[in-house]
């Protein structure tokens, strides 16, 4: 069977879902690293669901105290455009600010005005400030003719 966009999509939604309802110890890594791998191959079009396979195995290895392994597919994710600048504030990823790697790779990401909005309304400060520090992405208008 080829991949397609939409199928990596529902593989992913099935592995995340079988992550939430067994947990890490019994799902594992296995179906994260082979979204990532299908994505991959789908070339500009995956790259998005490449992030998200990253981004998960960022996850469970800040679950398991693996910072090089986190800090490794953080980088990944963000390098296929991952900017969910949020989710990189919980207490499970908090532990990997203080890593000059980690700020770095923070520094990289592309944050939208959006994001902003987003923490406000979580009203978590640090984020806020973080993101202040780092460039903001505007969306190009388009003009009719």
């Amino acid at each position: 069977m080829v991949d397609t966009v939409n199928s990596l999509a529902a593989r992913l939604h099935e592995v995340l879902v079988e992550h939430l309802t067994k947990g890490p110890a019994v799902a594992g890594t296995r179906g994260l690293h082979d979204v990532v791998a299908r994505a991959t191959a789908l070339g500009p079009d995956g790259t998005w669901l490449a992030a998200a396979g990253h981004s998960g195995l960022a996850g469970l290895a800040c679950a398991h105290g693996q910072t090089d392994q986190a800090i490794h597919h953080l980088d990944a994710a963000v390098a296929a455009g991952y900017n969910d600048c949020v989710a990189l504030h919980i207490a499970l990823v908090r532990l990997l600010h203080h890593d000059p790697r980690f700020q770095a790779l923070y520094r990289r990401m592309r944050i939208m005005e959006f994001h902003f909005i987003e923490m406000l309304a979580s009203a978590d400060a640090g984020a806020i400030l973080a993101a202040l520090r780092t460039p903001v992405a505007r969306p190009t208008s388009r003009t009719t003719s």
